[in-house]
């Protein structure tokens, strides 16, 4: 399979390497292609996650001094 000039240069190049120097290759752009995964993707879904976790947080407390306040006006409240 013939590739246009530019990538035919590299094709020719990753053909004449070792099956080692392969390997080694494929390994770099593959911790390559996660890191960039993880930071484009992953990294904004677990901010909002822990933004969204400490939200909750905060509504239990409130929820809580609530709670709270309606026991103090009704003492015979059970809850």
């Amino acid at each position: 399979m013939r590739f246009p000039a530019p990538l035919q240069r590299y094709a020719d190049r990753l053909d004449a390497m070792s099956l080692r120097e392969r390997v080694l290759i494929f390994l770099a752009v593959a911790v390559v292609i996660v890191a960039i995964a993880d930071s484009a993707l992953f990294d904004p879904i677990s901010r909002r996650q822990k933004v969204n976790s400490q939200r909750i947080h905060q509504q239990e407390d409130e929820i809580r001094t609530n709670a709270g306040q309606v026991q103090a006006y009704a003492p015979g409240a059970n809850g």
